[in-house]
């Protein structure tokens, strides 16, 4: 996998999503449920720290360490 090397040369395809069967890479990952995008990835390669993080709409609270979102 190429994430660290694909993010400083601001190659988009800095995400992943592994499954029992297989690792994909690509350029965004959405998360949907009920046909509509909860959680989203943003990368902005010309960006200092952080270049890539995940957006969502929801509340964010803190149990035992864990951060929890609420959508």
């Amino acid at each position: 996998m190429n994430r660290p090397v694909n993010m400083q040369r601001g190659n988009p395809r800095v995400w992943t999503a592994h499954t029992s069967r297989a690792c994909y890479q690509g350029e965004k990952i959405r998360v949907v449920h009920n046909g509509r995008v909860v959680v989203e990835t943003v990368f902005k390669p010309e960006a200092s720290q952080p270049r890539a993080w995940f957006e969502a709409k929801g509340h964010v609270r803190v149990e035992n360490g864990v951060l929890v979102v609420e959508v």
